[in-house]
């Protein structure tokens, strides 16, 4: 069985995109017959002693992994990877130190790297900017060197040659598809189970929100919608995402709820909008949010402030651009369904090939 050692800082500890996006990832690996195993780098001093559920080679904080190196890269040459695959920012300060000599090198990008300027904590100006420039020449060395980058959306790849120019990398499109897609009788099925479960009207429309209440998740146009929508009006985050969404909103028509990821992928088909409003940015002109291949999958017309969103050429069917005064009335519309664009396991197959085996 052929291995790939994802080296990651990404977020895989709690529930969200990022986590999704690796099991879903790490489960078409597996069925193309890849054993994958992950190094994580998280946290400045501590790392996370949350369970995880994936092949852990180690997980230490970004200073234990400076610290133990070279008990690192002996653990890596005696598991014997054959892919080493560099996913987040904080990755990038290993490329260099980890030993990666006779193994095919990939860079999984995921997200712009003017996400850190974009979206930046008030206050942090300066500190962004300079963190910033820093990972831009750490992220144009990596590009210029590995044999393969994962891309999201086809708008990654023009981002990124763009920016850093030409490279020897071949890319590979891997977006946030699902492992899994409903067919119509499934969909069916599902609408008329959660429609019964939420009392809803045979006829009755109804829009939701499914994410959580990050800045680019534009959480105030989702509750300014939301009171202007004639219909119900259904939001599903977390548990501490409602409190504080209560305690911003008291007087929001919002019904919150919290399900488990399986079980919200069911429910989704039991609405008729989604909404999933982003920013006119760089951040976004590149992304493929998790709750887009889901709102797809659920048949739900996908709620747009902005076309400047990485999924939209493949998805753009199902979505529609709307001004936040609009009460949808006659906005529903039916479309062709191409699941095929979801299939996650169809675009890891190609990626196996671009891998390849020793």
């Amino acid at each position: 069985m052929s291995k790939v050692l994802i080296v990651s800082s990404r977020d895989l500890f709690s529930d969200g995109g990022e986590k999704n996006l690796m099991k879903n990832k790490n489960c078409a690996l597996k069925a193309h017959d890849w054993e994958t195993h992950y190094l994580i780098f998280r946290g400045l001093f501590r790392r996370s002693n949350s369970k995880l559920e994936f092949l852990v080679l180690g997980n230490y904080s970004i200073f234990q992994g400076f610290l133990n190196i070279f008990l690192i890269n002996k653990r890596i040459k005696a598991l014997k990877p054959d892919v080493l695959v560099f996913s987040g920012l904080m990755s990038y300060l290993f490329f260099f130190l980890i030993k990666t000599k006779g193994v095919k090198k990939s860079l999984d990008y995921q997200g712009a790297l003017e996400e850190i300027i974009e979206y930046q904590n008030q206050g942090k100006g300066i500190f962004a900017k300079l963190l910033y420039r820093i990972f831009f020449f750490l992220e144009r060395k990596i590009y210029q060197q590995v044999d393969i980058i994962e891309i999201v959306s086809e708008n990654c790849q023009s981002h990124l040659k763009n920016t850093y120019g030409p490279t020897k990398a071949i890319f590979s499109l891997v977006p946030c598809g699902l492992n899994e897609t409903y067919n119509d009788d499934k969909y069916v099925a599902n609408r008329k189970k959660w429609r019964t479960i939420y009392s809803i009207g045979e006829y009755e429309q109804v829009a939701v929100f499914s994410g959580g209440v990050s800045k680019w998740q534009c959480i105030d146009d989702v509750m300014r919608f939301f009171d202007g929508f004639n219909g119900r009006a259904f939001l599903f985050t977390s548990r501490s995402n409602i409190e504080l969404l209560k305690y911003i909103y008291p007087n929001s028509k919002a019904e919150y709820f919290t399900l488990n990821p399986e079980d919200l992928r069911a429910a989704l088909c039991a609405f008729d909008f989604g909404l999933l409003p982003r920013e006119s940015d760089v951040t976004n002109f590149v992304a493929w949010p998790n709750k887009a291949s889901e709102y797809y999958n659920a048949r739900l017309t996908i709620l747009l402030k902005s076309a400047h969103i990485g999924f939209y050429e493949s998805l753009q069917e199902a979505c529609q651009i709307i001004s936040y005064d609009n009460n949808l009335k006659e906005l529903k519309s039916q479309y062709d369904l191409l699941l095929n664009k979801l299939d996650l396991n169809a675009y890891v197959s190609v990626l196996m090939n671009n891998y390849g085996t020793k």
